[in-house]
């Protein structure tokens, strides 16, 4: 939540199957609810309205991957989470760890957790560090350019479902 009625999301995260954006209302909101199998009864919930996505998004290589969700109607019981400054080099420093939150796919010994769809119902966290621009060059190659933040640990990360989501 960036603002009162908008969400800040990945935009792969709101391309249907086919390479088009899904309809404005295709997406459910839950606020202040860390179990999503037993909300609290402040939970907030809303629904998409309409979807805006960077128009400098490429699908194929994940460039300018940014989408805003408008909300039906405003929140006002939940903070927004400020936007930090793309000149903050505090949170681009190579090594420098951030948390990363989701309901993401969650393994545990090896195996696969599976709830609701493989997805956790239960919010998951994780710390991770800033890789190096370098780093993530030899890595990604062709799929990674200088717009991008990379972060990430070879045992610990983010997962499947937790695109989009918060980085702090």
């Amino acid at each position: 939540l960036v603002s009162p009625r908008h969400i800040l999301t990945a935009a792969h995260c709101v391309h249907a199957n086919d390479g088009s954006i899904q309809n404005g209302d295709a997406f459910s909101i839950t606020l202040r609810c860390t179990d999503l199998n037993n909300c609290p009864s402040n939970a907030v919930y809303r629904k998409s309205t309409r979807i805006f996505v960077n128009p400098h998004f490429v699908l194929d290589t994940l460039t300018h991957d940014v989408a805003i969700l408008l909300l039906d109607e405003e929140v006002t019981s939940v903070d927004p989470v400020p936007l930090i400054s793309y000149d903050n080099r505090d949170i681009t420093c190579p090594g420098q760890e951030l948390l990363t939150i989701g309901h993401g796919v969650s393994y545990s010994r090896g195996e696969r957790i599976f709830e609701q769809r493989g997805l956790s119902a239960q919010l998951m966290g994780v710390s991770i560090p800033v890789r190096s621009n370098s780093a993530c060059q030899k890595m990604y190659d062709n799929l990674w350019d200088e717009t991008m933040l990379c972060v990430g640990d070879t045992n610990l990360d983010a997962c499947q479902g937790d695109s989009g989501g918060p980085l702090f």
